[in-house]
């Protein structure tokens, strides 16, 4: 027969293990201590009001390599418990609230968003995309740089360098072709 104490002991044990995933928001994601990643959460459903450090789960990791990532304060993330110990929470991943995806949505286009920098991988179209308020970057079957109003086109057998003014060079097998022909040389 097993001993009632222990069965209480166990039952108690039971009682103050958090498993699965728990809805958190951060509440600071400046890590100056440990430089690892780790963003200060809430989770009401388990902690109440109480603030504490959450560890990343990352996917890629090792010294001096990896993947770091770290969402913004009041960004939802999922939270979970290591051993299901409420004293080591671990950040998993994130969520989006209705109205917060980035534009995406086609199952070919993988989007990278942050709040200055887009990055788009399009499948369908084999087009890969960078985006800032500056330049963009377009990749396809050639290269185009776009900044301000200056653009560099690099295709097959060919480069083009245009100012958006008066400056442009024309780079081929045939040549090369300044100004729009003010000045060739073959």
């Amino acid at each position: 027969m097993i001993d009632p104490d222990l069965i209480e002991h166990m039952v108690d044990w039971m009682k103050s293990r958090r498993y699965g995933k728990y809805r958190g928001v951060v509440t600071d994601n400046d890590d100056a201590g440990t430089h690892r990643g780790r963003l200060k959460v809430k989770v009401p459903s388990v902690l109440g009001d109480l603030e504490v450090w959450a560890e990343p789960c990352v996917p890629y990791a090792g010294d001096g390599v990896g993947f770091f990532a770290m969402p913004p304060v009041d960004a939802g993330v999922w939270v979970e418990f290591e051993g299901g110990d409420i004293s080591y929470p671990i950040w998993v991943g994130c969520y989006w609230r209705d109205d917060e995806p980035p534009n995406g949505g086609d199952p070919d286009v993988k989007v990278l968003q942050t709040d200055a920098i887009t990055m788009t991988f399009d499948d369908g179209s084999e087009e890969a995309r960078i985006e800032t308020s500056g330049a963009n970057l377009t990749m396809t079957d050639k290269i185009e740089a776009v900044a301000k109003n200056g653009k560099l086109t690099v295709a097959a057998g060919q480069v083009t360098c245009d100012s958006g003014g008066t400056g442009k060079v024309d780079v081929s097998s045939s040549g090369v072709v300044v100004n729009n022909g003010s000045l060739g040389v073959s």
